[in-house]
């Protein structure tokens, strides 16, 4: 099947290694193993799965090492599940290990807890590669219409209007009569992010960077309108 999502579980011992496999094939998973944790890098660099089912004793690996290599080998949203022995004391290192893979379930454990916990770090490696995914097509629009877009942080503007909120001032069309520099003193401090690359060839600028400063650089003719 093409769809199927694709898990790596990688234990030393071969009773539990087959037993997980089994569960997750019969629940109609693509899964895969590794005796080892240098054969599931070399499987994980080709298998690129989904979810990985570590255990937390390792022959030839420290665990550290593989959750990090296994996390930078897998598509970016490869979820890890950190499996130990109930009759293994919790120790210091354990718990940090635990705090570093995504979730973690105590062996012998019920297919149907293993299974719940592989669908749920599933959705949301799925929920987090949907994210990227979209943050890539809007980059790419972004970058790509022919229009400038100036991407602008007016944090500065609504603190000082709160300000100005707070001490009485309702009528700010009134204030700025009064303050006439008002508008320039806003315009200096709302700074420019980003800008598409449309936006360089109008302003002949060679860089990005180029731009990343306040408006009033580049609009202070328009600041009365603005």
């Amino acid at each position: 099947m093409e769809n199927q999502q694709k898990v790596l579980v990688v234990h030393n011992d071969r009773l539990i290694l087959t037993l997980l496999t089994a569960a997750l094939t019969k629940a109609g998973y693509d899964a895969r193993q590794a005796e080892n944790g240098y054969s599931a890098l070399v499987i994980a660099r080709e298998f690129q799965p989904e979810l990985v089912i570590l255990s937390a004793n390792l022959p030839d690996l420290s665990v550290q090492d593989a959750l990090s290599e296994l996390k930078a080998k897998g598509d970016s949203g490869t979820k890890v599940i950190l499996i130990t022995r109930k009759e293994t004391p919790c120790s210091d290192d354990q718990s940090r290990l635990e705090t570093l893979a995504d979730d973690s379930i105590i062996w012998p454990a019920s297919n149907r807890e293993l299974l719940a916990k592989v669908q749920s770090n599933l959705r949301v490696g799925e929920a987090y590669r949907e994210q990227l995914e979209s943050e890539e097509r809007y980059q790419t629009i972004f970058e790509t219409v022919p229009i400038s877009i100036w991407v602008e942080d007016f944090s500065w503007v609504i603190k000082k209007l709160e300000d100005l909120k707070k001490a009485g001032v309702f009528d700010l069309r009134a204030y700025m009569d009064v303050n006439p520099d008002f508008s320039m003193q806003v315009a200096r401090q709302i700074t420019v992010k980003n800008v598409n690359l449309i936006s360089l060839s109008m302003f002949h600028a060679e860089k990005k960077q180029d731009l990343l400063t306040s408006i009033d650089s580049y609009f202070s003719d328009s600041i009365k309108t603005f």
